[in-house]
């Protein structure tokens, strides 16, 4: 096995790594708001539902861009392309920190959901080519707990400095780390010449394959289910479970070191061949949000329940993409940009109808919704298993079936 000690394990590890903490900054960023909402209102003069948007605009910014931006750069080097990302990202940093309104923070925030949705496009994809074929797991799993830190120490952390040192501060300090980031990547990661990305023209091809459709269909019903309960999951500790507010920063600590041990874990099952394992998280956290409001007020319950519903969503998570992956092989980036888009439509969707159902029905209806969309995502991945079968369904464009091919696996 190659060690992060030798040259080459230097030359595969530790880029994986930097892309690791990439991905901690992209995710802190993107939900740093939520925990200085009342800061950045105040200091800027608005409502806090109105400041709110600096995280809906962000997600459907992200969601908008994600695949326009993966195929007008198709054609452009990954080592590249990641630098000019992050160089629009640690810009848009930096014009967060000297906002003076609310206007010239949102523009900062497009600014960076711009860069984000392209982040998130390429980043699996050159992770995929960097580690040699039987590591390909783990290297995912490396980024995706990357991610899963964010929700443990990032938002913590940032929430933390922008109370005592100003929220301008935590932007800034967010922009620096991303430019030590950048270096490191500009330093070790190779130049990874464009391939295997796929365009336009692949989009219809991607969708036209069934079990790929399906996965998009799980990933929108999943996402959209999850953030439709975990947004109001503080409130519901707090009113409905009678826990106090101080508690909450731990029930959420339990659930991001619960999705770090179930991306490790799910590494294990990448290599399954039976697709019914994508239903089996998604019917965990369907039971998980259905006894949640009845168990909320015991914590030798909830604790339980955190700990399944954060590790089961992250098992989850790794399963669609691995899968998307290993589908799209020849169109990677176009596949993962579309991924990354439908992620993000879940996550407003979620937020927006994890509203309706608190401002309609009550807060501790949020459970039993969300819980409605994964059994919806259980019915699609048992379908999807009958109907796909075990057979490998890879999507090869034209270009590939007329001879035209590249290594899928290795060194870039």
């Amino acid at each position: 096995m190659t060690t992060i000690k030798t040259p080459e394990g230097r030359r595969i590890w530790v880029p994986v790594l930097a892309l690791a903490l990439a991905a901690f900054i992209f995710v802190t960023t993107e939900v740093l708001p939520i925990g200085l909402l009342p800061t950045i209102a105040k200091d800027l003069g608005e409502t806090e539902a109105f400041t709110g948007l600096l995280i809906a605009v962000y997600a459907w910014c992200v969601a908008l861009f994600s695949l326009p931006i993966t195929a007008l750069t198709a054609k452009v080097a990954r080592r590249k392309l990641l630098l000019i990302l992050f160089a629009v990202f640690v810009l848009g940093h930096g014009l967060s920190a000297l906002a003076v309104n609310f206007a010239t923070l949102l523009l900062a925030r497009i600014c960076v959901g711009i860069a984000h949705a392209g982040f998130w496009s390429i980043a699996s994809p050159i992770v995929v080519r960097i580690t040699p074929p039987a590591m390909k797991a783990r290297g995912l799993a490396i980024v995706i707990v990357g991610g899963s830190l964010a929700t443990v120490l990032g938002v913590p952390l940032s929430t933390l400095v922008g109370q005592h040192f100003g929220w301008r501060v935590a932007f800034l300090l967010i922009g620096l780390l991303a430019s030590c980031i950048a270096l490191i990547l500009w330093r070790l990661l190779p130049a990874l010449e464009a391939k295997d990305t796929g365009s336009f023209k692949s989009v219809p091809l991607l969708f036209r394959n069934k079990e790929l459709a399906l996965l998009y269909l799980q990933t929108v019903l999943a996402v959209t289910g999850y953030f439709l309960a975990y947004t109001y999951f503080a409130p519901l500790l707090i009113q409905v479970g009678g826990f106090p507010e101080a508690a909450v920063p731990a029930f959420l600590l339990v659930m991001g070191l619960a999705g770090i041990g179930g991306s490790l874990f799910a590494t294990r099952l990448t290599f399954m061949k039976n697709k019914l394992v994508f239903a089996v998280p998604s019917l965990i956290i369907f039971l998980c949000l259905m006894v949640l409001n009845l168990s909320i007020s015991r914590l030798l319950t909830v604790i339980p329940i955190c700990i399944l519903w954060g590790g089961s969503m992250a098992v989850l998570g790794l399963l669609f993409q691995s899968r998307i992956l290993e589908i799209a092989s020849h169109s990677a980036d176009i596949a993962t940009s579309i991924y990354s888009g439908i992620f993000n439509v879940g996550i407003g969707s979620g937020a927006f109808v994890g509203s309706l159902v608190f401002d309609k029905l009550g807060l501790s209806m949020t459970g039993y919704a969300g819980a409605a969309f994964f059994l919806a995502t259980v019915f699609v991945s048992v379908y999807s298993a009958r109907s796909v079968g075990a057979q490998p369904t890879t999507v090869t464009p034209p270009e590939y079936k007329a001879g035209g091919s590249s290594d899928k696996g290795g060194q870039a």
